[in-house]
């Protein structure tokens, strides 16, 4: 009876470490989207910094300061919040990796079956997807 627990299992956390796999992947990207982005923003606040100073400080010495506000903002404030973005995606990859060794040992180990441990990894699994999901 053990081993039949057991074959039927066996697929079910190979198709959960797929699904670990891809949630892995797609926090990947958004941190590679968060750091485009990012640098998007700084830049385009260093752009307008400079370009103030070099060009329009000459012919507007009021709208200076607000541009070159505008451009700080660019750089501090908003360029950092997706620095925090990038932050909490990466703690969301470090649950999955645990979440994905947990799964393979629970695989691996072929003389102890523990439907109890999987049926509890695959319960957080599964809400770990909904706060993902949900923000």
């Amino acid at each position: 009876m053990s081993k039949h627990v057991r074959e039927v299992k066996a697929p079910l956390a190979l198709e959960d470490e797929s699904l670990v796999d891809q949630l892995i992947l797609s926090q990947r990207s958004s941190i590679r989207y968060h750091l485009i982005f990012a640098a998007s923003i700084f830049f385009l606040g260093i752009v307008i910094i400079v370009v103030c100073l070099l060009f329009i400080g000459r012919i507007l010495e009021e709208g200076v300061k607000v541009l070159i506000g505008l451009g700080s903002g660019f750089v501090s404030s908003l360029s950092a919040l997706q620095l925090k973005e990038i932050l909490h995606c990466r703690n969301k990859i470090g649950v999955f990796e645990n979440v994905r060794t947990r799964l393979k040992k629970l695989s691996d180990d072929r003389l102890k079956p523990d439907p109890i441990e999987y049926t509890k990894i695959k319960e957080l699994l599964w809400k770990i997807i909904e706060q993902t999901a949900t923000g």
